[in-house]
């Protein structure tokens, strides 16, 4: 699906999965811009460590190191949650 296509998509049906596939279309095309506004508009819950990997290096190949910075942070508090979940689950 194109971007375009998937824009239109999220126009007639807003969720995150749309959202998503926006976000992954315009990284694929360098529409870094786009991408981020992607990302940051979809939930962390619903957001994949795969996904922040990717907002990640959105904001380093678009130079915005604000950006950067926030979706590292993000990343090391979902992972440090997680390991948290672990131990307590022992």
């Amino acid at each position: 699906m194109n971007e375009f296509a998937c824009e239109r998509a999220e126009e007639l049906s807003p969720n995150p999965d749309h959202e998503r596939v926006i976000a992954y279309q315009a990284l694929k095309t360098k529409n870094y811009t786009r991408a981020l506004t992607a990302w940051n508009s979809i939930p962390l819950k619903q957001m994949t460590p795969d996904d922040i990997l990717s907002a990640a290096i959105t904001a380093q190949t678009a130079g915005d190191a604000r950006e950067l910075r926030k979706w590292i942070s993000i990343s090391m508090s979902k992972e440090m949650a997680r390991k948290m979940t672990i131990i307590g689950g022992l």
